[in-house]
């Protein structure tokens, strides 16, 4: 490893030398990650049926497409910048609105974060190692699954890796002083699109990107300031162009959701800034309003303390350093975490013992190694220890470091496996902190691929003892690399092949066994594993794919029938959440009532008031302003936009649209504590 830091004179990769076997092999490589990413995209499935709806009213109106509108009246804005969903746009212009097109730009973005990390990695250690990353990064199960939907990670990722190609060209030997400036301008553009797709997140590699320009820069302090100055300038205006214009748009504009006063500004910064970070505290249930336990029997007691501990591991299990390890994010990522630790802590070692002997240091290899090595460390705290709402598969923007690191790592080792030193030690202790890793990983349900433990260890043992033995390199290199990456294959192979369904799919994809994102909760009652597998609840459908139940198709045809030419046929009290499902099943304008999660003031009480004064408000699908046991809409906003509804709209019964009323059931309390329970429709 120390090779990797310390030897100025060691020459670079040549980029005039790939055979053709290596673009042959490279070709494999993104071929693969296309068939991962696009296996069975042509389905019925929405994937993410929430921003699906908006990408489909994104498509019929200017003022839509630039703000993300979920509606196509313009009331709403979703709570996630519009970049993202922009080529799946284009992708429905062209194609229609399926769910193939909605998926296909972000198949090609993955597989363009495939193909630029290994551009990248090329530049620093070599074609061989370029594949190996990029297969790592191709094979990962949280980038598999999460770019087989149509949420903003993927795209997050590509602008990543683009501006890690743009700084590794900054700082290579190469560039020139305007050359290096130019570049880095570019990696500072990168990020700031990133920003433009999911807020701050983009931002989060810039510490590593500013560290590795600082490090293996060849400039005096003066020259590295004002490029830094240039780069900050592109920078602001790359990440904030799309904000400032939303705030300056004359006229009327819609609500962005998630916000506390409808702009993006408090979005970005607030909501999904600093509250994701430390978190915020929860509204106040509606036991406080009358609600409550006591009543409940030992059942349905029972529905509501799993539907808690569900709802918990949303949040990716406990903060802490184990969070990332754990049985709910573990799986996802950190396959191969414990082996770039491990190269992470041996390169710096290794390093700063050079140093101490007097030894000049590789800066161009230095500046790479800290880029890569920090963006692990830092991202990785942050998800660790963050408080607000956080899912695991936030955790895909690990993974093109994670390769980087693993890859080039183990290339320096193998290099080294044979020279005297504890460097050449290391090699085999990284295959058994692997291969025992992966034990513990695939132990946590063995009905799942269960085999893998012990095929791991075989191939560990083969490896090993090969390198101890320090002969046969061939089959030490194919057992060693099998060994580690032979689990994440198979959970990425049969993630894709037969996807979960539920919560797991779509809107929180999770690679795995189904209910690995809920943490093993133990004896789930038989209502319970029927929602966890389909997501299907009383009132509803949660993160189900666009079904929808027979009495809410009742209830669509009935509006339909009976709406008229009204702007808002249907306005559907409890956000996204509940509005997505009818909005993709209709032509008609549907409306989102509170924002996401219908804690929103919109549309607001004078809104309403308007649009019915104006004729233009249909109906509305609301629920009693008591609230049930907590979870989403039981705010005094919500609570008051309820009231207004029951006060000025007349009351549809179901059996109006051929739905006899239902008895409650231990499974509806489920339903209630997140904010899913029966609805009721009102005529305004």
């Amino acid at each position: 490893m120390t090779t990797a830091l310390v030897e100025v004179e060691r020459p670079r990769p040549s980029l005039g030398t790939r055979s053709r076997s290596h673009a042959i092999a490279l070709g494999v490589i993104v071929a693969l990650a296309l068939v991962l990413y696009a296996w069975g995209m042509d389905t019925a499935d929405l994937r993410n049926t929430f921003f699906s709806v908006a990408v489909r009213s994104m498509s019929k109106s200017f003022q839509g497409f630039i703000f993300g509108s979920f509606d196509t009246a313009g009331i709403m804005a979703i709570d996630k910048p519009p970049m993202a969903f922009w080529p799946q746009v284009v992708s429905v212009w062209i194609f229609g609105f399926h769910s193939w097109s909605l998926v296909l730009p972000q198949v090609l973005e993955g597989a363009a974060a495939v193909f630029l990390l290994h551009r990248t990695v090329r530049r620093w250690a070599g074609e061989n190692v370029a594949l190996l990353a990029a297969l790592i990064l191709a094979l990962t199960p949280i980038t598999v699954v999460i770019n087989r939907t149509n949420n903003t990670d993927t795209l997050l990722v590509l602008w990543c890796v683009a501006a890690a190609y743009a700084t590794v060209r900054t700082i290579g030997a190469e560039a020139s002083p305007r050359s290096a400036r130019l570049w880095l301008m570019q990696a500072a553009l990168w990020v700031g699109c990133a920003f433009t797709t999911k807020m701050l997140a983009g931002w989060l590699v810039l510490p590593s990107l500013v560290l590795a320009y600082l490090i293996g820069r060849r400039a005096g302090w003066a020259r590295r300031m004002i490029d830094l100055s240039w780069a900050a300038g592109v920078l602001a205006v790359s990440s904030l162009w799309w904000v400032t214009l939303t705030t300056l748009w004359p006229g009327s504009k819609p609500y962005t959701a998630g916000s506390t006063d409808g702009t993006t500004w408090n979005l970005i910064f607030v909501q999904n800034g600093i509250r994701r970070i430390v978190g915020v505290a929860e509204a106040a249930s509606s036991s406080s309003q009358g609600g409550g336990h006591q009543s409940l029997s030992p059942a349905a007691a029972n529905v509501v303390t799993v539907g808690k501990a569900i709802g918990a591991a949303f949040n990716g299990g406990a903060l802490g350093l184990s969070r990332i390890f754990g049985r709910i994010v573990g799986g996802q990522i950190a396959w191969l975490l414990p082996l770039a630790l491990l190269l992470v802590v041996v390169a710096l070692v290794s390093g700063l013992q050079a140093r101490r002997n007097g030894r000049p240091v590789n800066r161009f290899d230095a500046g790479v190694w800290a880029m890569w090595s920090s963006w692990i460390v830092v991202l990785g705290l942050l998800f660790s220890y963050q408080q607000g709402t956080y899912h695991a598969y936030y955790t895909t923007q690990l993974a093109p470091a994670i390769a980087a690191v693993v890859a080039g790592g183990l290339a320096l080792l193998w290099r080294r496996r044979k020279e005297p030193g504890w460097v050449s030690r290391v090699l085999p202790v990284g295959v058994v902190l692997t291969a025992g890793w992966t034990w513990t990983l695939v132990s946590r349900d063995t009905a799942y691929y269960g085999w893998l433990r012990w095929a791991v260890v075989v191939l560990a043992v083969i490896a090993v003892g090969a390198l101890v033995m320090k002969r046969a390199d061939g089959p030490a290199l194919a057992a060693g690399l099998a060994a580690l990456l032979l689990a994440p294959t198979v959970w990425s192979v049969a993630s894709a092949v037969h996807p979960a369904t539920g919560f797991v799919d779509g809107a929180i994809p999770t690679a795995g066994p189904a209910g690995w994102n809920f943490g093993g909760q133990g004896a789930i009652p038989a209502p319970l594993q029927t929602f966890l597998r389909t997501g299907e609840l009383p009132g509803g459908s949660l993160f189900s794919s666009n079904r929808l139940a027979p009495k809410q198709q009742a209830l669509l045809n009935y509006v339909a029938a009976k709406a008229g030419g009204v702007r808002i046929p249907l306005a559907v009290e409890g956000g996204g959440l509940r509005a997505e499902n009818y909005a993709a099943n209709t032509d008609m304008t549907v409306v989102a009532m509170g924002g996401f999660e219908g804690v929103d003031d919109v549309p607001s009480i004078a809104q309403l008031a308007e649009l019915e004064a104006r004729h233009q408000l249909g109906f509305v699908l609301s629920q009693p302003p008591k609230g049930g046991f907590g979870g989403f809409g039981n705010t005094p906003t919500a609570l008051k936009r309820m009231g207004w509804v029951q006060g000025n709209c007349t009351e549809v019964p179901s059996i109006a649209y051929g739905v006899p009323a239902t008895p409650p059931t231990d499974v509806s309390t489920l339903a209630s504590l997140v904010g899913f329970g029966e609805q009721t429709l009102y005529q305004c």
